[in-house]
């Protein structure tokens, strides 16, 4: 009886530590989305996104085919994690290299890049327990005027 009562403490030690894993990653975790998976829910942050790809380092920027995705899976492309399944299921097939533009903006914040544009997507990898350098741990400058519409004018 004893053992099993050590045990149950045991699983939920962990299971709180891994819920709580995104304290440890380093940046924050509204921003690069990293350590939210099977985690208690954070996903009301407020970020914006404009998602652009390319298949070669002097090819133009261009806007992703999204028409096989629904609405949902969309909107949630603002995701690093989701952007990156996307992009290996979609273009890496077709292509062998795969570089991708994500300009964001948080609900506070200025418009500022999420990830690296100069990563090719197709080899880049993605670690659930610790941060990602393909992703910027921080977004830009907080914008000065984001409470201009409580002004009463």
């Amino acid at each position: 009886m004893e053992k099993n009562v050590w045990l149950l403490h045991g699983f939920f030690l962990v299971l709180t530590v891994f819920s709580f894993r995104h304290v440890l990653i380093l940046g924050d975790h509204l921003w690069t989305g990293e350590g939210t998976r099977l985690s208690w829910s954070m996903r009301l942050n407020g970020k914006y996104c404009h998602i652009e790809v390319k298949v070669k380092p002097e090819d133009p920027w261009l806007l992703p085919d999204v028409r096989g995705l629904t609405p949902i899976q969309r909107d949630n492309l603002s995701d690093p994690y989701l952007f990156l399944q996307y992009a290996k299921k979609v273009y890496c097939p077709q292509s062998h290299s795969l570089y991708g533009s994500m300009d964001c903006r948080a609900v506070s914040h200025i418009r500022s890049p999420l990830i690296r544009t100069d990563v090719d997507l197709c080899t880049a990898t993605y670690k659930i327990l610790s941060h990602n350098e393909w992703i910027l741990p921080l977004p830009g400058p907080i914008d000065p005027h984001y409470l201009d519409w409580l002004k009463v004018k």
